[in-house]
């Protein structure tokens, strides 16, 4: 936008002059002082995961730190805008009310029934042992007769 003034002395008769806007004064930063804390709004923040309520189904959503992950859901969903105040909306919905009531119930069944067991834990390793060794030797006829010998070290 281009302005232009005028200026009459009595000694000269006109004079003009072009003033232009510059872009540089547009751009002005403002530098906070030493005592603020500079935070970026709308990004996760770990403190949120020290309240009780949210923790349990609560996660950061690794890959854009703009997003958080409700577990209780399986959905993601932005906290660009809000914030906190966009998790609190969440927490309202009939559908995450829903699915945390499931959720803390499936919760407790499965800490309740999948409790660590020594011998499913050796079946396991054994039949792992035994795998492996039948797929090193090719199952062929002489491996036949080590596998027994495996057999024997591992049920005796």
């Amino acid at each position: 936008m281009d302005v232009e003034i005028i200026i009459e002395n009595d000694h000269e008769s006109l004079i003009t002059t072009t003033l232009l806007k510059s872009k540089e004064n547009k751009n002005v930063e403002v530098v906070p002082s030493a005592c603020e804390k500079k935070r970026k709004k709308g990004v996760f923040n770990p403190q949120w995961l020290l309240n009780s309520q949210v923790s349990s189904f609560l996660r950061e959503y690794k890959l854009d730190s703009t997003k958080i992950l409700c577990i209780a859901c399986n959905e993601t969903f932005s906290i660009h805008y809000g914030g906190k105040n966009d998790i609190d909306r969440h927490i309202k919905l009939k559908r995450h009310i829903n699915n945390m009531k499931s959720f803390n119930i499936n919760r407790q069944l499965i800490t309740s029934t999948m409790k660590p067991n020594k011998e499913i834990e050796e079946t396991a390793a054994a039949e792992g042992a035994f795998v492996y060794h039948g797929v090193k030797h090719g199952h062929s006829y002489l491996s036949q007769q080590c596998t027994t010998n495996v057999l024997k070290t591992i049920f005796s």
